[in-house]
């Protein structure tokens, strides 16, 4: 149950001064109940490269929770791999269910669920996804390609990114915007779909909770309406003989007549937008 208490408030719909009214509605039962959004997170798990001469193909499990701890960390928004400081930009492999799919190039590669759809990713050019739509969303970020474009992952399959041994500098990674870990060259992380979502309390329902948020917060598609066409007919374009002079000009015009100026705005506002 979240409260509106920053600048933007995306997910959180709840106003503040109304926790009283909210709170009797929900937790007193004193409605007919309320939706909840289930929403999608993800399992992050750091593998260590094993920097042992005898045993150069063997990775170590690490979680970034605690270097105590084999436990994958759940986050809700996105996983972040970046250049961190490094001049170089980011040289990744991209890795579902173990087959190779892609090298990336760029200054970083955010993983992110259909609620982190619109944080980091939106920024970075990604789509815009429904919380209800079971996914995981890839965008590139400052891909050193055009033809790198954002693209939807199913949510039963494993990812793995991993900094290749031939890569000129390490990586750094972030989850939810917190514990920035250091990703050197063989290490990877593994990213799966976690087994227990995260639940929160809609306003009204799961989709017009979100379609309200993003007229709210991001002001999305909001344009001026377009304007119909003029009525034909509402102003005498025609011009007479008569009311030509003997080069063919428009002769100054007199009572119940228009100028040329006044002609070419009447004719411009009749087809403007």
């Amino acid at each position: 149950l979240s409260y509106h208490l920053g600048s933007l408030g995306f997910l959180t719909v709840f106003d503040i001064t109304d926790i009283r009214n909210v709170l009797e509605r929900i937790v007193g039962c004193t409605s007919d109940g309320v939706r909840v959004n289930m929403r999608m997170r993800l399992n992050c798990t750091v593998h260590r490269h094993s920097r042992n001469k005898a045993d150069k193909a063997s990775l170590i499990s690490s979680s970034i929770a605690s270097p105590y701890s084999s436990h994958p960390a759940s986050i809700l928004n996105d996983l972040v791999v970046d250049r961190g400081p490094s001049p170089y930009m980011s040289q990744l492999e991209l890795f579902v269910e173990d087959k190779h799919l892609t090298t990336v190039q760029a200054d970083g590669l955010v993983v992110a669920t259909p609620t982190g759809s619109t944080a980091y990713s939106l920024s970075a050019g990604g789509s815009l996804v429904h919380p209800e739509v079971p996914s995981f969303l890839i965008t590139p970020i400052c891909a050193h390609t055009l033809s790198f474009r954002p693209m939807l992952l199913p949510d039963s399959i494993v990812l793995k990114l991993q900094v290749p041994l031939d890569s000129r500098n390490t990586a750094w990674a972030s989850f939810d915007g917190r514990h920035r870990t250091e990703l050197r060259q063989g290490d990877y992380i593994s990213v799966t779909m976690s087994r227990w979502p995260m639940p929160s309390v809609c306003m009204e329902d799961q989709s017009s909770d979100w379609f309200e948020s993003l007229r709210r917060c991001l002001h999305w598609n909001e344009r001026a309406r377009q304007k119909p066409f003029g009525i034909p007919g509402d102003i005498d374009t025609s011009v007479t003989d008569a009311e030509l002079g003997a080069d063919g000009s428009l002769e100054s015009p007199s009572v119940g007549q228009v100028s040329l100026e006044d002609m070419a705005v009447r004719l411009f506002n009749l087809g403007r937008l």
